[in-house]
């Protein structure tokens, strides 16, 4: 029983990859997915930041 729902939501979509991350980890951390969803989250979290201060920093001076 594999989730590949959790897995393909944050390839496709980077902003809710938090939450289903998350969710996945709280749902069922006893699966092993614990490694995978952290490696997602860490990868989905070094990701946003460096994309939003830049789009935040012109929007808000131009």
């Amino acid at each position: 029983m594999s989730p590949p729902n959790p897995v393909e939501n944050p390839a496709s979509v980077p902003t809710p990859a938090s939450t289903t991350a998350r969710l996945t980890t709280f749902l069922k951390p006893r699966f092993g997915i614990t490694v995978q969803c952290n490696t997602l989250c860490v990868a989905v979290s070094a990701r946003p930041p460096p994309d939003v201060p830049r789009s935040a920093l012109p929007s808000g001076r131009g």
